[in-house]
């Protein structure tokens, strides 16, 4: 006895819903079972790592923390290229209407 009868998309909708529901599952469990330790402050102070800024503290505001002053752009530099006259003899598009 059919109690669902799906056509071959709805199959695959289905089967796409179900796979998507159990890799959030193995994603969930993998993250339980493998924490990522936080970033710590000795982490800072290793040789390697002095090239890095100051993690931000807590009591410190973005107001706070100097600005850093933009470099002005670059402008594009577009050479000047003269216009051409049209010949008198050839008509403009805005003078040729269309034919009645």
């Amino acid at each position: 006895m059919n109690l669902f009868v799906l056509t071959p998309e709805e199959k695959r909708v289905v089967a796409f819903i179900m796979l998507m529901i159990l890799l959030g599952v193995a994603v969930k469990e993998y993250r339980r079972r493998h924490p990522v330790a936080p970033i710590s402050a000795e982490m800072h102070k290793h040789p390697s790592m002095r090239k890095l800024p100051p993690l931000p503290s807590a009591t410190t505001s973005p107001s706070a923390r100097p600005k850093r002053a933009r470099k002005p752009r670059k402008k594009a530099s577009v050479p000047d290229v003269p216009e051409q006259e049209a010949p008198d003899s050839a008509p403009s598009a805005a003078d040729s209407g269309p034919p009645h």
